[in-house]
This record gives C-alpha cells, sequence and structure tokens, in this order.
C-alpha cells in the first residue's frame, strides 16, 4: 500500500548548512549574516493544486533562491519585515511574483516573516480562463516587486498565515481532509487574484536602482569567488571581476550586507566548509582538505573563525554530522 505523502511539514531552521535538506519544493540556500545560531522556521503545506510555505527568522540572513521548471510564486510579507531582494527594498505592502527559472537574493533583518503561494501555470491559466480574463497581463517576468493596495494585501498576508497556524496546531485536520485542502487552495487563488486587481508594479528610484547595481556588483563578486574557491581573495581580483573601484566595492558590500567584501565572502566560503562537512562526502576526505578547496590555508585561523560561527570545531562537525 502506498503511503500518503504528508500534507503538513514543520521545520525548525537551527544549521544553515542543512536547512535544504527535505526541500524539494525551491532550490533555496540560507547563509547566517551573523556569529549567533540559526533560529528560524519553515512550514510548508502541500495542496493538491498550489503550495504554502512559510518562513521566519530570529536573525538576519541572506537566501538565495531559484524558482524551480513549473511554477509561479508569489510571496507576501508579515508587519514587521525588513530586507531587501535583489538590492530592491521589501516592506509588508511589497508583493514579489516570480517565475520559472527566476533567480533571487534576499537580504532580511531579524522578525522577517513570509507567505509564498506556489502555483503551477496551468492553474493559474484555468482560473483566469474560468473567469474571462487574460492570463498574460497576471504573470510575472523574471521576479517583479508589486504594490497594491494594503488592505487586499493585508488580508492575502492573513489568510496565508491562519492557514500556517491551523496547520502547524492540527495537522492531521488536513491531512485527512482532502475537501479542505481543496476549500484552501481556492481562497487562497481568490486572495491573491483580488491583491492583484489592486497592484502596480513598483518602478524603482533612482535610489533604488542604485541599490539594485550594489546587488548586481555583489553577484558578480559571489561568481568570482565560487569560481576560484580554492584561491586567496585579494581585494583587487575583486575590483576586477565586479568591474568597479575598491570604494564602491565596499559602498556595495555595506549597503546591502551591513559588513565588508572580505568579511562576508570568509561568512559564504565558512558556510560551504560546512556543507560539505555535513553532506554525503568520500570518507577519505578531512577538514584540512575541505578546508583548502575553499580558500583557509591557515587551519588554526580557520578553525577559530569556523567556531566563532558556528560555535563548534569543523573536526566535531565531520564527527557528528549524521546527528545534525
Amino acid at each position: 500500500m502506498a503511503k500518503q505523502e504528508q500534507i503538513v511539514s514543520v521545520f525548525d531552521l537551527t544549521d544553515p548548512a542543512t536547512a535544504g535538506k527535505g526541500f524539494e519544493i525551491l532550490d533555496q540556500d540560507i547563509v547566517k549574516l551573523e556569529s549567533k545560531p540559526l533560529d528560524a522556521k519553515r512550514v510548508v503545506i502541500k495542496l493538491e493544486k498550489s503550495t504554502i510555505v512559510y518562513h521566519s527568522t530570529r536573525h538576519r540572513v541572506c537566501t538565495y533562491t531559484k524558482i524551480p521548471p513549473g511554477v509561479t510564486v508569489f510571496t507576501t510579507f508579515g508587519p514587521a519585515s525588513k530586507g531587501t531582494l535583489n538590492g530592491l527594498t521589501l516592506s509588508p505592502q511589497s508583493l514579489v511574483a516570480s517565475q520559472s527559472g527566476a533567480a533571487a537574493e534576499l537580504v532580511v533583518e531579524a522578525g522577517y516573516e513570509s507567505i509564498a503561494c506556489i502555483f503551477g501555470p496551468e492553474e493559474l491559466s484555468r482560473y483566469f480562463k474560468l473567469l474571462n480574463r487574460d492570463s498574460v497581463s497576471y504573470m510575472p517576468e523574471g521576479v517583479q516587486i508589486l504594490q497594491p493596495n494594503s488592505p487586499e494585501l493585508r488580508y492575502f498576508f492573513k489568510l496565508g498565515k491562519n492557514l500556517i497556524d491551523a496547520a502547524v496546531e492540527e495537522p492531521a485536520m488536513f491531512n485527512d481532509n482532502p475537501q479542505l485542502q481543496a476549500m484552501a487552495h481556492t481562497d487562497l487563488l481568490e486572495a491573491l487574484i483580488q491583491t492583484l486587481n489592486t497592484a502596480e508594479y513598483a518602478k524603482p528610484s533612482r535610489h533604488e536602482q542604485t541599490k539594485q547595481n550594489y546587488s548586481n556588483i555583489i553577484r558578480n563578486v559571489q561568481d568570482y569567488v565560487m569560481g576560484n574557491q580554492s584561491g586567496r581573495i585579494y581585494m583587487a581580483d575583486l575590483c576586477i571581476a565586479s568591474k568597479v573601484s575598491e570604494r564602491t566595492l565596499q559602498v556595495a558590500f555595506q549597503k546591502i550586507m551591513s559588513m565588508s567584501p572580505i568579511t562576508y565572502l570568509t561568512q559564504l566560503r565558512l558556510h560551504h566548509v560546512r556543507k560539505e562537512l555535513c553532506g554525503d562526502n568520500d570518507l577519505s576526505l578531512t577538514v584540512s582538505s575541505i578546508a583548502l578547496k575553499w580558500g583557509f590555508w591557515h587551519f588554526g585561523e580557520f578553525s577559530k573563525a569556523y567556531k566563532k560561527y558556528f560555535g563548534e570545531l569543523p573536526s566535531y562537525t565531520l564527527k557528528n554530522k549524521n546527528q545534525l
């Protein structure tokens, strides 16, 4: 007898290296921006024709998300949420629409909450056809920030949050009730349509365009570092890779990440070291070989930085990875 798929899943995210395990809906990576332990939460409700994903965090984090093929995602944010999306300002008044293949770099502050509603394009098209509406005008291009009227947007978030709270409190109610799942899907879709009816594309101001350019600079630097994992990081190389001056590079990282380029890129590489230490790697691999792979050649300084960032030595992580 086939095992019934779990409708409601709750994840307490305490380790960024393992935050993606069991989460195949979106291709997502979470990088801590503080030395404090990660304290975040994810709740997933898999309905028949849509999926609801709730995220919250008590610390600053950066997430990298790529939308998989065949889905469209609409995301709304909680009342205390602050952050940037690809350098553009996010707020509780924002609705983000993302299409298949789009990539997003999200930097958020403590207190962030979001509700992401994931639909298949065919489901949205079918529904728009029933309403005699042109679905093309509602479909996003890449990643777009929309600004709907506040009442409709607040209702959309509140509806999603109420569904999440109910599912966490009594998951069996969703798991064993297809009728409830169908009603939840329809209510969310109706609330989304009402919100989109009032939405306008948020044209970036000159200040916002500058921040967007800063985000592009950071992405170019990250691509360079990921392509030169084992090499030493020099500011001159980063400036050449991003085609900007050292001052502009420093300003870009301070404005978007609130830290220097070297500090952030060190944390990013430490993050990838931990992911490898926690992964299903070759048993012959050692801490030193993985550290070298990511450009850490001074093992004493590497171990100190790793412990400060993750609260334990890298050797302990490798030894106890199956318990994480």
